[in-house]
């Protein structure tokens, strides 16, 4: 389960494989942590996607989806009792697309959770679904308000020291303390006390050598160690220039701190390949 800003039009695509498992629903947009507004399931007798708004049966995909197999899911619908529209998408192409229906089952034209996976999985110890290059949206904003098509997400790693190696390491180099997959917490780390001090490393390059990209996700995981406050921002070096993001106040234990930007704050135009390869990712420590 995640949750999202209360949405009345919301978007979300995933590569989507079933393993062995019974008929049962895979995705939701919901109302609250105990309701679907609507919902995709997957019929183990007929190896199809069945789709539910307000608990009733909208459609089903056509064609058989083998187990194993990796397929890309899109959904958009717009919440509403009863001028709610639903598209849903496999692999590109519409497989159902109604207006006018009722996509609300709490009566609130929103949705402000998403959940992947079944919601009936007790007692289970092998996954029933794999999901892999999820994206969410709603239909706000000047762009990413609607289907975005089969999508990559690609992580990035820091790979070599930056411009800016200003907090201490723990040992060896900056960028060398904070490489590992998950976090290690306090095995290896970066410190600073001091306000205004930047700490920026060169980044792993992209697989993908052409397409858009329609946004880039800042994550560090970071904590303090003593009493009192203390405030921090992402930083992303491009083009020799540091572009602080959003404030974050830290706790006493580690945590994600995440942020979106969907456009670069260099250009405010879409980020290209060559600049996300180009561009430093760091800490500031902000007061």
């Amino acid at each position: 389960l995640k949750i999202i800003p209360n949405s009345s039009t919301v978007i979300a695509g995933f590569a989507f494989l079933a393993n062995s498992c019974g008929t049962q629903s895979f995705f939701a947009f919901m109302d609250g942590l105990g309701t679907d507004q609507f919902y995709l399931q997957w019929n183990n007798s007929s190896h199809i996607i069945d789709v539910y708004s307000a608990g009733v049966y909208r459609g089903s995909s056509s064609g058989i989806i083998p187990y194993g197999v990796w397929n890309y899911v899109e959904v958009k619908a717009t919440i509403h009792s009863s001028a709610g529209t639903l598209d849903v998408r496999l692999n590109g192409t519409s497989f159902l697309s109604l207006t006018g229906i009722n996509t609300s089952q709490t009566g609130n034209a929103y949705a402000n959770y998403f959940r992947l996976g079944s919601s009936n999985h007790a007692g289970r110890t092998v996954p029933q679904f794999y999901y892999d290059d999820v994206y969410v949206c709603d239909g706000t904003g000047a762009v990413n308000n609607n289907f975005l098509g089969d999508c990559r997400v690609e992580c990035l790693f820091p790979a070599g020291a930056g411009a800016e190696t200003q907090w201490t390491p723990l040992a060896g180099s900056n960028y060398q303390n904070v490489d590992e997959t998950p976090p290690d917490s306090d095995t290896t780390y970066n410190k600073s006390n001091t306000i205004d001090q930047v700490d920026t490393y060169a980044m792993g390059d992209l697989v993908s050598q052409t397409g858009l990209i329609y946004g880039v996700q800042y994550l560090h995981s970071v904590r303090k160690d003593n009493a009192g406050t203390r405030t921090v921002a992402p930083v992303a070096r491009i083009g020799g220039m540091d572009y602080p993001g959003a404030n974050v106040n830290l706790s006493d234990s580690y945590v994600y701190a995440r942020e979106i930007k969907e456009l670069s704050p260099a250009t405010a135009a879409a980020f290209t390949i060559s600049e996300v390869n180009a561009m430093e990712y760091g800490i500031k420590v902000v007061a």
